[in-house]
């Protein structure tokens, strides 16, 4: 995930090579956020708004990730564009 996750100032932004969003969506991840107000989780779902934009408050930082673990086993695999390693399909 550090590859595909970047800071820019205060703002945790998601790169467009970010195909951890649709994974952490899929899993039904929890995004764990702390800013001056406290501590709040927010699901991966509705953590990605849209690109380079997330739920983030401006006092926030992402801490970490919960995702879920049901004994079953998982795995990953991408097709990646041979001149920018850039995914074209995640599954």
């Amino acid at each position: 995930m550090s590859r595909t996750w970047f800071v820019t100032g205060t703002d945790t932004e998601v790169g467009k090579t970010a195909v951890c969003c649709a994974l952490l969506t899929a899993l039904g991840a929890t995004m764990n956020l702390r800013g001056l107000n406290g501590a709040r989780s927010v699901s991966a779902d509705d953590f990605f708004i849209d690109l380079f934009m997330t739920a983030l408050g401006d006092d926030e930082i992402l801490t970490s990730v919960d995702v879920p673990v049901d004994g079953a086993g998982t795995a990953y695999a991408k097709l990646f564009n041979p001149a920018s390693r850039y995914a074209i399909v995640g599954v």
